[in-house]
């Protein structure tokens, strides 16, 4: 979420008093160069004293300040004590009034631009507060990463703003067995934030047969969504692990396919059947996928945010060139992977942080 910008506000530097001042100077002065002169002169120290309240703190502002009353002080009785003239004096103090009348005008916009950023500036303090609640609770949310008796796994996030729409848990049954969820709600920041953490309420208290069963779990989101969250959606999958019987089924939402690899194979998708949640366009919203695994098989869960990067020539990551990534490191360890894979995406893209929400798991089966 971005912030209100706070700048400090410009003054403008025109003053009619001193055109009116420098008219007056000019009718009373016995010589056009002297004239020229002092209106050049005056033209720069009314410049430059208009520039320091601009660009520096107050405390410059009145160091100038105080330098130019010395130098009419100064040069007043010089004149008064060298040249028995009280003229120019009167002169330098006629062109003085200017200064003091725009002191005091810029003073009181100052005071009011002053009042304006601090009201900005609290407003702002505010928001960065909640957001960090809102950053603290939806931590919250998230599972602690511990250890799931039959699977080795690691997580990597990143979130653009203090808070975003993707989210995973875990879903620990009775048996044992292991329910695995990941969603991406539309959009950025406290909206996407606010739906993420309603499909985790949703998913921890819905029936517990629909733990079982991923096509039903992600059917009962959907029509909730779509009943209760019309301006909502979000794409979604549930993975059921059975270590009894030692089978996986899955079902998704629209989401990236799952990528899996048979033991010391190469990785692939494995594509299935489904539909953005929250339309309620399709009855089940999903299919079920369900297959055997090995010890040592490995699946990757992701968003889309992980694989949507552009490097400097304008070539895109995407699933090919984010397989042959994969297939390059399917040799590499779990416990290593996640960082040698983040390595080779930003070798790809050339930066160090992703533009976008992401997360991705990794998972071995025991």
């Amino acid at each position: 979420m971005s912030l209100i910008n706070l700048q400090k506000p410009k003054t403008p530097i025109k003053s009619s008093f001193f055109y009116v001042l420098l008219f007056y100077q000019g009718c009373s002065s016995e010589s056009p160069i002297y004239f020229s002169f002092f209106v050049l002169f005056w033209i720069f120290i009314y410049s430059a004293w208009t520039y320091f309240y601009i660009k520096f703190s107050s405390l410059y502002f009145r160091i100038f300040s105080l330098f130019i009353l010395i130098f009419y002080f100064s040069y007043s009785l010089f004149v008064i004590y060298f040249e028995n003239s009280f003229i120019i004096p009167i002169q330098l103090f006629s062109f003085s009034i200017p200064f003091f009348i725009l002191a005091k005008l810029l003073k009181k916009e100052k005071n009011q631009k002053h009042k304006e950023y601090l009201k900005i500036f609290n407003e702002n303090k505010n928001i960065r507060m909640d957001l960090r609640l809102a950053k603290n609770i939806q931590e919250s949310l998230f599972p602690k990463l511990e250890p799931i008796h039959g699977l080795k796994y690691d997580v990597y996030r990143q979130i653009q703003n203090h808070i975003g729409g993707d989210f995973f848990d875990f879903i620990k049954l009775r048996e044992g067995n292991v329910g695995i969820f990941m969603t991406d709600v539309a959009g950025h920041g406290v909206s996407s934030a606010m739906i993420a953490a309603m499909i985790k309420v949703l998913v921890s208290t819905m029936p517990y047969v629909y733990k079982q069963d991923p096509s039903a779990l992600l059917s009962y989101l959907d029509k909730k969504m779509a009943n209760d969250y019309k301006s909502e959606h979000a794409t979604a999958l549930y993975l059921f692990i059975n270590f009894q019987t030692k089978t996986i089924s899955l079902a998704n939402a629209g989401h990236p396919y799952v990528i899996y690899q048979k033991k010391g194979e190469d990785f692939y998708e494995i594509e299935t059947q489904g539909a953005l949640l929250g339309y309620n366009i399709r009855s089940p919203i999903a299919i079920n996928y369900s297959f055997s695994y090995s010890p040592g098989d490995r699946f990757i869960i992701y968003t889309d945010g992980l694989i949507e990067v552009w490097n400097p020539q304008g070539e895109y990551l995407g699933f090919e060139n984010f397989l042959k990534i994969l297939n390059q490191l399917k040799n590499e360890p779990t416990e290593t992977f996640k960082e040698k894979l983040i390595l080779e995406i930003f070798n790809f893209y050339k930066k160090t942080i992703f533009v976008d929400d992401v997360m991705f798991m990794i998972f071995e089966l025991e």
